[in-house]
């Protein structure tokens, strides 16, 4: 399983609550990469 969770600078979304986006499979994913500043969009990705 995997989820990506992308969502603009503006918002100053938090880690926390980007956790809450995503379902409880996700949260045991072992590795989060984290890339910032992407054509002005910030990306979690839970692989």
């Amino acid at each position: 399983m995997a989820c990506s969770i992308v969502f603009y600078n503006k918002f100053k979304y938090n880690f926390e609550n980007a956790l809450k986006m995503c379902d409880e499979k996700i949260l045991q994913c072992r590795s989060i990469e984290i890339i910032y500043n992407v054509s002005n969009i910030d990306y979690l990705q839970y692989i």
